[in-house]
């Protein structure tokens, strides 16, 4: 039998989210980043939790749809109504990032571009996020096998999920670009990207239903 994965507040996909942060700001660090730099970092992230957000979506066995509408209607849960749901949230999540990306960019720009070895440390970065976003979904998946997750839900949770992270690191770059500074942000925007992580995964334990 498939032992079950861990549910507790403070799970294995937690701790690999915290260690990934961490590895990010020891890399800002040494590497010396802007917060321009540190935003296109978290761009990354964010991009990576819709990509698995939209796969997690599609391998949905059963769900519910319950309060969930669509042109002023209900949505059926049907595989088609899935597949639409999926689809709408990749348009308007990647159309945020884009714009986002845009902006990002000219922010890294008008620093002076990016540090040497800069891209290095980026791959680096991005690259440990999507590790530990690829264990959660794993976890995730499986965990939404034992029940019904509410579609309405998991639509709207990302966004809960990802704006308060860039909200802290974009406050942290009015306060200046000091390494002080940059640590110190880096680590509220740690603090807020666990709060948030422990937040979607209770809301959407609380909205699965049993299989019928």
């Amino acid at each position: 039998m498939t032992a079950r994965p861990e549910t507790g507040w403070f799970d294995n996909s937690l701790r690999a989210l915290i260690v990934s942060n961490v590895v990010t700001i020891i890399i800002a660090v040494i590497e010396n980043w802007t917060l321009s730099v540190v935003l296109f970092i978290y761009w990354m992230q964010s991009a990576i939790i819709g990509v698995f957000h939209i796969r997690r979506m599609l391998d949905l066995g059963e769900f519910t749809t319950s309060g969930l509408t669509m042109n002023g209607r209900p949505v059926e849960a049907t595989p088609k109504s899935k597949k639409q749901i999926a689809s709408f949230f990749a348009l308007h999540y990647g159309f945020f990032h884009f714009v986002y990306l845009v902006f990002v960019l000219t922010a890294i720009n008008s620093d002076g571009g990016l540090p040497s070895f800069g891209w290095l440390g980026l791959i680096g970065g991005g690259s440990v996020f999507a590790v530990n976003h690829f264990f959660s979904y794993i976890q995730n998946r499986e965990l939404d096998r034992e029940g019904q997750p509410n579609l309405g839900t998991m639509l709207f949770l990302p966004y809960a999920r990802i704006v308060p992270m860039h909200l802290i690191i974009v406050l942290g770059a009015a306060f200046g670009g000091s390494r002080v500074a940059l640590v110190v942000f880096l680590g509220l925007k740690t603090l807020a990207d666990a709060l948030m992580h422990v937040v979607e995964h209770r809301a959407l334990r609380k909205n699965l239903e049993p299989r019928t």
